[in-house]
């Protein structure tokens, strides 16, 4: 067999099972719009020619092709996000025109909800173009989704205008309605009437057909885009407002043998109701309707107003007029509500036979009506503006509700209040048998208020109804149950409590003035005894040192001889002081006492310096106050490497202060942390502390420091001193 043979009967074979593994190309639009989500996914390729049709803009990043088959979505820039695009899409976007013939490369992808197309290349073989003929179709087809991208031609009235989206400068979005249904189409504002002329006009509009959809790829609506004045045709323009057919309001959509207009009426009515820019209630007779409207006039209620709109009404809701134009015919008072009840409204409403409505007075919707009843709560509606009230009237429960009213609306009229109220009653209607073929029924009601003048107040509540003497007849004699057993059981509580008190503050008693005691001797010990000790062991280190060298320890020994006498006779005064508290004592003099012993301890120069007219101290304020200056010098001295030192005494008229000022290395006081065994600085503001004074400290690391005690004359008595709970050093 020839080799050319073999392989033509290869690729006969291998052509199916090609088309499976996703070599199948695509060359046309309809071809891609046939495939399933799944199989869009797999990125087929895609090789067509086609007309563009719509270029959205800017601020969009694809556009739409249709050939003789189909119209589809050319997704730019998702097909640059993906790296298969490289020019910047919204600069392509800007030469691309409508009528351009494309070549276009590129895969599948499924969309947001029909398949489109991701180019890679796309090359522009022809402008001016003609477009597709387009298709008439009806709005349910267009919502069946299968016109999507597609061009097509519908006609209808102009019910609305507004500015759409981001394309706010160069489009108008027009609300069209014929007998098939609504549907949105964006047209371009340059070249048609003004939007007011708009309104009202039949139009035919020739465009293309986006769908709508959701997250989930399901589609919720559609709408109709071109970007050519073009396109739109007016076929019957709007009739000016006093030529629309007028209505009654008794009956908005009557029956017409030939079918419903769906061109502007006319209706006139009293305002019993006005919310500007939303929507205004019309009554005329015994029948009222709703209007909305963005018109924000001022319009006193009671006014009779002309209303030019078009006539709007989905299942089991009643009809209204949307988008009016009001005018104002005459001013005059409001009208009297009826006086009514609920029960029979509700029973009115409810009969089933349409001629009873209109033959009689049956019809409440939307009438000004006035309901006596009994006030039950009221609350804020969430979610709703404004305050509402829940009334009982003939056993049956009625919402009254006023948009405007303050957060306190309400608060005046407590439960139980019988009041009589006026507003618009609102009912809203619930579908009848369809079987029977029976008309709407009515659903949940309500009443609207304008003002607070519609609130009557008829008879206040009695707070002292049957049933709340009963509860407080009852609820006294449970109190005083309550009472009696509580006040004996607080009794019994109360003397055991005072016992075990007793003996905790007895006990309390004894253990403070044992830590007093003992916090006392152990800084007395810190203070006197550590520094004497300290200054008696380097004599006789330097004793050991002279004797060990061949030197004379005379010298050394003389001085902790020396040493010892002082330390005796100064614990012999401190300890008298101590004992004896009111005995007065010389402060100068203990003060040069402690500077020579510090000298004599230490290597150091010291000298002394007192201000004012001394006066005698108590022993144990002067005592303590030697120990204060003791502790600071020695601080300086081992901590503080000093080596000349100012023990300043200043008497005052109010205050005696003792400083010790040293040019040592100073240190931090607000960062200094105790040392375990060291407790100098505590020992010292404890002893001026249970004085009545203070101590303060300045220091800084280089520059020395200065500790000063104050203590108030005449000083305190030390048993109305604090006690410190602060950890003794003993």
């Amino acid at each position: 067999m020839k080799p050319s043979l073999i392989l033509f009967a290869f690729r006969l074979l291998a052509m199916p099972l090609l088309a499976q593994t996703g070599d199948r190309v695509m060359m046309t639009c309809g071809e891609i719009r046939a495939l399933k989500p799944a199989a869009a996914d797999q990125g087929l390729e895609a090789r067509l020619e086609g007309i563009v049709t719509v270029v959205p803009g800017p601020v969009h990043s694809g556009l739409i092709v249709q050939d003789a088959t189909a119209g589809i979505w050319v997704e730019l820039g998702k097909a640059r996000a993906r790296g298969l695009w490289a020019p910047d899409f919204k600069e392509v976007l800007k030469r691309v025109r409508i009528g351009d013939r494309v070549r276009l490369e590129g895969v599948t992808e499924r969309g947001g909800f029909a398949p489109v197309i991701l180019p890679r290349s796309m090359m522009i073989l022809e402008s001016g173009c003609a477009l597709p003929e387009p298709l008439d179709v009806t709005v349910p087809s267009m919502l069946s989704g299968r016109h999507d991208t597609l061009r097509l031609r519908l006609k209808g009235v102009v019910q609305d205008v507004s500015a759409g989206g981001q394309s706010t400068a160069r489009h108008l979005v027009l609300k069209l309605v014929n007998s098939s249904g609504e549907i949105f189409v964006r047209v371009p504002r340059e070249g048609l009437p003004p939007e007011a002329e708009l309104l009202d006009t039949q139009i035919m509009v020739t465009g293309t057909m986006i769908s709508l959809h959701n997250s989930r790829a399901e589609m919720t609506g559609a709408v109709v885009v071109t970007d050519s004045a073009e396109d739109v045709e007016v076929l019957r323009a709007s009739l000016p407002v006093e030529k629309a057919p007028r209505l009654s309001l008794s009956t908005l959509r009557p029956f017409e043998p030939g079918g419903f207009s769906n061109f502007r009426r006319r209706i006139v009515g009293t305002v019993t109701l006005w919310q500007p820019g939303r929507r205004i209630i019309l009554q005329e007779g015994n029948a009222a309707v709703e209007v909305t409207t963005s018109s924000k006039q001022a319009i006193p209620l009671g006014s009779v107003v002309e209303a030019a709109g078009f006539i709007s009404g989905g299942k089991n809701a009643l009809c209204r007029m949307e988008q009016a134009v009001l005018r104002v015919l005459r001013t005059q008072a409001e009208l009297t509500p009826l006086d009514v009840t609920l029960k029979e409204m509700l029973e009115a409403s409810g009969r089933r036979h349409v001629g009873d409505w209109q033959r009689g007075t049956f019809d409440y919707h939307f009438r000004l009506v006035r309901l006596k009843g009994t006030l039950v709560e009221s609350y804020d509606d969430q979610g709703r503006a404004g305050q509402t009230l829940l009334m009982r009237c003939d056993d049956l429960l009625l919402p009254v509700h006023w948009e405007e009213a303050p957060a306190t609306f309400g608060a005046e009229w407590p439960p139980g209040s019988e009041l009589a109220v006026s507003g618009v009653f609102i009912m809203q209607p619930v579908s009848g048998a369809i079987d029977r073929f029976e008309p709407s029924g009515v659903g949940d009601v309500s009443l609207l208020l304008r003002s607070e003048q519609d609130i009557e107040l008829l008879a206040a509540a009695s707070w002292w109804t049957r049933g709340r003497l009963m509860n407080a007849a009852w609820a006294a004699l449970g109190l005083i149950a309550v009472i009696s057993f509580l006040a004996w059981d607080l009794s019994r509580r109360v003397r055991r409590q005072a016992a075990r008190i007793a003996q905790q503050n007895e006990a309390e008693i004894r253990f403070q003035a044992t830590l007093k005691e003992r916090n006392r001797l152990g800084a007395d010990m810190h203070d006197g005894l550590q520094q004497f000790l300290a200054g008696l062991s380097m004599q006789l280190e330097a004793a050991q040192g002279s004797v060990e060298m061949g030197r004379d320890a005379m010298p050394s020994l003389l001085a902790a001889k020396k040493l010892l006498l002082s330390m005796s006779e100064d614990f012999r005064h401190c300890v008298n002081a101590l004992s004896d508290a009111e005995a007065e004592m010389h402060l100068p003099a203990i003060l040069e006492r402690t500077s020579a012993i510090i000298r004599a301890c230490h290597p150091v120069e010291i000298t002394v310096e007192v201000k004012g007219e001394p006066v005698s101290l108590p022993g144990k304020a002067v005592a303590n106050l030697m120990l204060i200056a003791q502790e600071a010098a020695s601080n300086a001295v081992r901590h503080g490497k000093a080596r000349k030192m100012v023990l300043r005494c200043h008497f005052m008229p109010e205050e005696v202060t003792v400083e010790v000022e040293d040019d040592g290395a100073g240190f931090d006081p607000e960062n200094l942390a105790v040392e375990s065994g060291h407790y100098g600085l505590i020992n010292m503001r404890e002893r001026i502390q249970r004085l009545g004074g203070s101590l303060s400290i300045i220091s800084q690391r280089g520059h020395g420091a200065r500790v000063t005690a104050r203590l108030r004359i005449p000083v305190l008595d030390e048993k109305a001193a604090p006690v410190s709970a602060a950890k003794s050093p003993l």
